[in-house]
């Protein structure tokens, strides 16, 4: 029937928005329409997203924390050469 609602994963049957009916009891028409995986699906579904956006979440931290460090190089590397300058710029200074 075009009102049962499946699994998108399994297949299971989830629903049927125009009775209510489901595999639990009953429910509104929303929250069948809105359900796209069983329970078992589902919570497979989210450890999967959740993996996902970990790995996600690891791979852009890794790739701010290259970013910081190469700063961090830089200045250091600048600090040093205006350390140089400066003293130069004394000894110039006594010197004269």
């Amino acid at each position: 029937m075009k009102a049962d609602h499946y699994c998108i994963i399994c297949g299971k049957w989830i629903g049927n928005h125009s009775t209510g009916e489901t595999d639990k009891g009953t429910a509104s028409y929303y929250s069948i329409i809105k359900r796209k995986y069983c329970d078992t699906c589902n919570l497979w579904k989210r450890k999967q997203d959740n993996r996902f956006n970990a790995a996600e979440h690891r791979r852009r931290k890794k790739k701010l924390n290259k970013l910081k460090d190469e700063r961090l190089q830089l200045y250091a590397e600048e600090n040093d050469l205006l350390r140089k300058y400066i003293m130069e710029l004394r000894e110039l200074s006594h010197n004269s």
